[in-house]
């Protein structure tokens, strides 16, 4: 059995089973950071997540991190639906996470959910309820308003440079809003 080292530290990662999952992953003893191979990430974080995720042509390959499985260099992109920037391989589909990434993906997962108006399933959000079948579209107030709504206040739970650009962005748009909004 091939060692696999962490592509940041480069220690020998640690096999590790997922609390409640039949699901083993690996992780570095020393940054947190966490291999799932090919479909594991969805096998941690629900079915709702990417299952199999594919790298976008596009994405930007980091020459000096190397995939622990094998052992090509690692490409960078954003975690689809979410604002985290993951690395994973393209050639054997693996996902490497640092530390952290996997709450914020799992709760990016979670603020895209919703309830259904009429059965009060809780589900991603859709057009139409996975339960009861209805077009939840039909059931929505047509909003007086085209742009999509502000937040009230930025998110404050995002720590970091990431956090702080987000606050500053959202305050810049809505003050570009209230500049150019039509007088009612």
């Amino acid at each position: 059995m091939v060692t696999m080292e962490c592509p940041n530290c480069h220690v020998a990662l640690e096999v590790k089973r997922i609390r409640d999952r039949q699901t083993d992953v690996d992780l570095c003893p020393k940054c947190g950071g966490v291999w799932f191979d090919d479909g594991e990430i969805a096998q941690v974080i629900g079915a709702i997540a990417v299952a199999h995720l594919a790298v976008p042509p596009g994405a930007v390959t980091k020459e000096n991190m190397l995939c622990p499985r094998c052992r090509k260099p690692l490409a960078l992109f954003s975690y689809p639906g979410t604002m985290s920037v993951v690395e994973a391989c393209r050639d054997c589909k693996g996902v490497w996470l640092e530390a952290g990434e996997i709450q914020e993906i799992a709760r990016a997962r979670r603020e895209r959910t919703m309830r259904c108006p009429s059965c009060g399933q809780e589900q991603p959000a859709a057009e139409t309820c996975a339960k009861c079948g209805i077009i939840i579209r039909k059931f929505a107030r047509p909003s007086t308003d085209a742009r999509p709504p502000l937040r009230d206040s930025p998110p404050a739970e995002i720590p970091g440079v990431k956090g702080t650009l987000i606050r500053f962005i959202d305050s810049n748009l809505q003050s570009i809003w209230n500049a150019i909004k039509p007088a009612r």
